[in-house]
């Protein structure tokens, strides 16, 4: 179960790297990128732990969407891909949304408690005030230690970036 999850740890890394290739995110972007996480894995627990008794959530994970504006993050998120990776963007941004999921389906495998986990992240987030949400996304992602790249100093955003793991 440990090779798991470690393969799966593996697999948002590999591609958060390519993800700061291009350019440095903005302090926007870097939010938009933890709450992107924290919603891939919100959706992945919702699908995988509908059949369990008691925490059957996928009902109500759209209102949290909508009550968190997680679409507002998404397309700053998408913002960052365009930016830095031109026509590539869409391409790259699907590819980073894709293994993110797969990446929380395998860790999914290496718990024995995941659902029970995933409810009370979800009530945590459902409780949460409209605002609040980046303040959960961060949390989370430093707990997962799922984060790589680098917040841009500059104002421009624009120059390359060294990888880095979040404290």
């Amino acid at each position: 179960m440990k090779g798991l999850l470690a393969a799966g740890a593996f697999a948002i890394a590999a591609i958060a790297p390519a993800a700061v290739t291009a350019a440095c995110f903005t302090q926007r972007e870097w939010s938009a990128m933890e709450v992107a996480l924290l919603d891939r894995e919100m959706e992945v627990a919702a699908l995988s732990c509908r059949t369990v008794a008691g925490v059957d959530f996928i009902q109500e994970l759209n209102q949290v969407r909508a009550r968190h504006r997680i679409r507002e993050f998404t397309a700053v998120l998408q913002g960052y891909y365009n930016r830095s990776f031109g026509a590539q963007g869409r391409t790259r941004f699907d590819r980073f949304m894709t293994v993110s999921s797969n990446d929380f389906s395998m860790r999914s495998f290496a718990s024995a408690n995941f659902c029970g986990d995933m409810l009370t992240l979800f009530k945590a987030v459902s409780a949460a005030e409209p605002g609040t949400v980046t303040k959960l996304a961060t949390d989370r992602a430093r707990e997962l230690q799922t984060m790589t790249g680098e917040v841009c100093t500059a104002p421009t955003a624009q120059r390359a970036p060294t990888t880095a793991r979040t404290p």
